[in-house]
């Protein structure tokens, strides 16, 4: 069959009044309560959604712009304080490392290394000092080294630097975005860190087991769920941190955990529950305030309880040995300067404030061997190699400032009324296909005008009484009528269309035959 006979039989079997029928919208009220409450209730949520959470709460009338600056770090001795290594633990008993020598004491700038990084500084708490002698045979331009060893070691310390801790720290930070600055370089979208006021944020607050307050029942009081561990599970975790997170129970103002049990007097296997000291951490709360007009300053110390950890805890990187600290093995402590200029509920702040938000990053410890030549071009020269392991500050800029826009506006507010016609779908969807009386809302819903073509060939398209009239005789809301009447069509066609003998392979000579035959 070939694409015209195709196309001409199409037409014949189908009405193109049906074919290309134009789908209008038409408001029906249905009246059935339980329909209009669902989606009265539909539309009221969506409309919360979009003016209480989008628009207000996460401020969808503010375009955002993330900020961009430098951090520089500086470190200097606790002043009017007098250091005394023998006043630390760690220096009077160095185990389980007893071969350590004794502490000594060094100054900011032989403390801190490298120096003038930018975002990071790295405070030394543990040196391996190695000395070592060139081999003679070992000459720059003419190396001829046995087994490539160009130094020999001479002799080694290991010694823990005292009172770390107490040292200050400086941090002076500056932000601006750009795509705000250039429009308006005013202090609303950039700054130094100096004139703003800011926050840190501690981690934890360790409390022992005897002042953490006890569950209770009473929702008007806060209550805690608290975690109690068998003895035998203690013993497995002792002296480890436990990451276990307590379920916070309804009006608590902040979360416990658990972070390590210590094992007093028992043996590994088996302990009674008495002889352990739980300590739990009590989370998300301001440590520290600084106010606009002064430069952060503040101890290793602070930054180390704002991060929850302590250097004298077992340090739990996979290459440390056992009861090794994080003094030891060195630490990582991650600060992230966040800006923000939102106010609470609504608008923005006239200048942006800051938060610092401190934490440890788990399972890493820190080293930086640092080399100094007495003689590198003599043959026989001498090195002292630093092997230093302390604390790795890394500081990252983030945030999120923002202005009024018109266009984020007018876009939330344009995917709110899109949520509006979703709700209308899901109502419309409900009810002609899963509810009760579903096919009594598609009866309503759904109505079917008279076939154009009969009312052309008739001449009663224009005249609404004739209309009236011609609806009164033909029943058009049944869908059974138009399969009707395409059907009589298609009858009615048949007749009317000659045989194309060719096209069924009928031999005409042979047929003309048998026809004269009849005759």
């Amino acid at each position: 069959m070939s694409f015209t006979e195709f196309w001409n039989e199409f037409w014949e079997r189908h009405d193109p009044d049906n074919v290309f029928a134009y789908s209008t919208m038409k408001v029906v009220k249905i009246r059935d309560r339980w329909l209009g409450l669902f989606h009265l209730a539909a539309l009221l949520g969506i409309t919360f959604y979009i003016v209480g959470i989008v628009i207000i709460s996460r401020k969808g009338y503010l375009e955002n712009g993330t900020p961009v600056g430098t951090v520089r770090t500086s470190l200097r001795m606790p002043f009017n304080t007098t250091i005394v290594a023998d006043d630390y633990p760690y220096c009077q008993d160095p185990s389980p490392y007893p071969s350590m020598d004794p502490c000594e004491i060094w100054d900011d700038n032989d403390l801190l290394f490298p120096h003038a990084e930018e975002s990071a500084m790295t405070a030394t708490t543990r040196v391996a000092q190695t000395v070592e002698t060139r081999d003679p045979k070992c000459v720059e331009n003419n190396a001829k080294c046995k087994d490539s060893q160009t130094y020999t070691e001479e002799s080694k310390r290991w010694y823990y630097l005292a009172g770390v801790e107490s040292y200050t720290m400086r941090v002076e930070h500056s932000m601006l975005v750009p795509q705000f600055y250039f429009q308006d370089p005013s202090g609303a979208y950039a700054g130094a860190g100096v004139n703003m006021a800011g926050k840190m944020m501690r981690k934890g607050k360790v409390m022992s087991q005897d002042t953490v307050p006890s569950p209770s029942r009473d929702t008007k009081s806060p209550a805690y769920s608290m975690l109690y561990l068998s003895p035998s599970s203690l013993a497995r975790k002792s002296r480890r941190a436990l990451v276990i997170r307590v379920a916070r129970r309804e009006r608590a103002p902040f979360d416990l955990y658990p972070i390590h049990a210590e094992r007093t007097d028992c043996s590994e296997r088996s302990c009674p529950a008495n002889q352990f000291s739980l300590y739990f951490v009590q989370s998300g709360e301001v440590y520290l305030n600084f106010v606009a007009g002064e430069p952060d300053q503040f101890t290793i110390q602070d930054l180390l309880n704002a991060a929850g950890v302590s250097l004298d805890d077992n340090s739990t990187s996979p290459t440390s040995d056992p009861g090794e600290t994080w003094r030891h093995s060195g630490i990582v402590i991650e600060v992230i300067i966040s800006y923000s200029n939102l106010n609470t509920f609504f608008g923005t702040t006239s200048r942006p404030e800051y938060t610092y938000y401190v934490s440890q990053v788990p399972d890493t410890e820190f080293k930086v061997v640092q080399p100094l030549y007495e003689n590198r071009t003599s043959p026989s020269g001498t090195r002292i190699v630093y092997d230093r392991h302390g604390i790795r500050v890394v500081f990252t800029q983030s945030g999120s400032l923002g202005r009024f826009s018109m266009v984020s506006l007018l876009i939330n507010f344009a995917s709110g009324l899109a949520l509006l016609k979703l709700a209308t779908i899901v109502v419309d969807t409900l009810a002609i296909y899963v509810m009760k009386h579903k096919k009594a809302y598609r009866y309503y819903k759904y109505q079917y005008t008279a076939d154009f073509s009969d009312l052309r060939d008739d001449n009663i398209a224009n005249d609404i009484e004739k209309l009236k009239a011609y609806e009164r005789t033909h029943d058009l809301d049944d869908e059974d009528y138009y399969k009707r009447r395409e059907m009589k069509n298609r009858k009615s066609s048949a007749r009317e269309r000659p045989v194309n003998r060719e096209s069924y392979g009928l031999d005409i000579n042979l047929l003309s035959d048998d026809e004269d035959a009849r005759r």
